[in-house]
């Protein structure tokens, strides 16, 4: 990688290279709407992510947070998160990754021979899934945000978000609403959440979901639906209580980090007191047209 490559996530800014000048390859294609010729300088700076060819070892000796139980593990030393990719088949790591996000920084050290590499002779960039999305959890967990499993789909200016687990309908509620001029669909499976300057904002990603929707566009949120597929099209208003139940098994947050828990917990109990949420039952046919707009009008009034 002869130049940096800029990335803007949220209004989180990137700039990943390599000053070995690696033969990195670009990102996939549904990060392409999240790169930029150049970045502006936001709030929080721009985090610099440094790649750099070695010999990635398990830090030792260091408390281990988390353990995803199928390819990374999260570790701490000295107030330092690092984060390493070693799949149960290696024997080594792929990569790890130091986090000094109060310094916006970020050192990744790759095994380049177990990268997988292309036929143009580069190595795959590591600075994808997953490792952008745990960067960005702890960026957030701080910062009156989070990622959610959801849809969003843009409205008038507004946006509304579709929440559930896997199966839920995510993509096949996308899929109705996209055939329609005044709906837009930002993200078919996680959205960003964070309040900025007293509002709530929803941010695409690039992490789609089958139906492959990606785009950088950001709106306030008009309101949050809980998705339950069902013999016919209903919306009903929920409580806080029942919210934060329904709602807490499709955020991304540290849920294993004491340390940064907390914070994150502040911010999702801020999100579903001041945003309205419902429960929406939905038939995959038009029909679930005339209740979103019923809703969105009452709203309005």
């Amino acid at each position: 990688m002869n130049s940096f490559l800029n990335l803007q996530i949220a209004d989180f800014r990137f700039q990943i290279g390599s000053h070995q000048n690696l033969p990195i390859e670009q990102l996939p294609a549904e990060y392409q709407a999240f790169l930029s010729s150049e970045l502006a300088v936001g709030p929080g700076g721009i985090i610099h992510v440094e790649i750099s060819d070695g010999d990635p070892e398990l830090p030792e000796p260091a408390f281990r947070v988390f353990d995803s139980g199928s390819a990374w593990q999260l570790y701490r030393r000295d107030g330092n998160d690092i984060i390493v990719m070693k799949p149960p088949d290696h024997q080594r790591p792929i990569w790890t990754a130091a986090l000094d996000l109060p310094h916006n920084r970020i050192s990744i050290c790759v095994n380049r021979d177990a990268l997988t590499q292309t036929n143009e002779g580069t190595m795959t960039n590591p600075f994808q899934y997953p490792l952008d999305q745990i960067v960005l959890m702890y960026a957030m967990a701080r910062s009156n945000g989070f990622i959610i499993h959801s849809a969003g789909a843009l409205k008038d200016g507004k946006m509304t978000i579709f929440a559930g687990r896997s199966g839920a309908g995510k993509s096949t509620l996308s899929g109705i609403l996209g055939n329609h001029s005044d709906w837009t669909i930002i993200s078919d499976d996680r959205m960003i959440l964070r309040k900025i300057n007293g509002q709530w904002i929803a941010f695409g990603t690039p992490w789609p979901g089958d139906y492959g929707a990606a785009e950088n566009i950001s709106a306030p949120i008009e309101s949050i639906m809980i998705l339950d597929q069902a013999s016919r099209s209903q919306i009903t208003k929920m409580d806080a209580g029942n919210a934060r139940n329904q709602l807490s098994p499709v955020l991304s947050i540290p849920w294993y980090d004491r340390d940064f828990l907390p914070d994150s917990l502040d911010a999702f109990a801020a999100l579903i007191t001041e945003n309205p949420v419902f429960r929406f039952q939905f038939t995959r046919d038009d029909s679930i047209l005339d209740t979103l707009h019923k809703l969105i009008v009452s709203n309005q009034t």
